[in-house]
């Protein structure tokens, strides 16, 4: 599971690149 989101939070950080925080706050809300 960690690896799953560690890469999911690598993955779209790539994509999304500056939107790292909204990233971590859906992260957090599907977790």
């Amino acid at each position: 599971m960690k690896k799953f989101i560690l890469f999911g939070l690598i993955v779209s950080s790539c994509i999304f690149g500056a939107d790292k925080k909204a990233l971590t706050e859906i992260m957090t809300n599907e977790t």
